[in-house]
């Protein structure tokens, strides 16, 4: 996505890797920026493409987005094996998703569910605990793990804005509709 925007405004400045921390609506047409960096930057155009946690969305839609008792996990591998095409397996109030990537890499994650009404622990033992006996090449690809790889998040749902464009901002990916890491692209 980013690739399409950035070649249709070859000729507009745009700023990329400033994390936007507040949006302030000037007018109609008109807005402030203020980056990470303590920028305040003047836009015609805002593009939120700022997560599930968007500061964008808030000039766009203001409901809140609801906490889940679900987490999420993700990894990448080079060692291992490698998936000839993505799957995704689910079962007992989880999920594990595979999928190839370039160089014999392979992306992983899924989504945990509650143990015993308490949100699962980020831990190396929660994902054996909840995968250690599914099918092959479940338990092979947990061997190729490294715990200090595995990112861990909580999941979070909002539903969908009503519109995701308004007053010169438009939202995009999951600041215009977050969905779970098992649905994404």
């Amino acid at each position: 996505v980013q690739t399409v925007l950035l070649d249709a405004a070859a000729r507009v400045p745009i700023h990329t890797g400033n994390g936007a921390v507040e949006v302030r609506r000037r007018g109609d047409a008109t807005h402030t920026v203020v980056t990470e960096g303590g920028l305040a930057l003047e836009a015609d155009l805002v593009v939120g493409a700022d997560g599930v946690n968007s500061v964008v969305r808030a000039l766009v839609d203001t409901s809140p987005f609801a906490h889940s008792p679900l987490l999420t996990w993700r990894v990448l591998i080079a060692d291992g094996p490698t998936p000839a095409d993505a799957w995704l397996s689910v079962g007992r109030g989880h999920q594990f998703l595979a999928t190839p990537l370039p160089g014999g890499r392979s992306y992983l994650g899924g989504l945990i569910g509650r143990a015993r009404r308490e949100s699962p622990e980020r831990t190396f033992g929660t994902l054996v605990h909840a995968y250690g006996d599914w099918h092959d090449p479940i338990p092979a690809f947990l061997e190729c793990m490294r715990e200090a790889d595995v990112r861990w998040d909580p999941v979070n749902h909002r539903r969908p804005p009503r519109r995701t464009v308004s007053n010169h901002v438009v939202l995009i990916g999951h600041a215009g509709h977050p969905m779970t890491p098992d649905l994404g692209q």
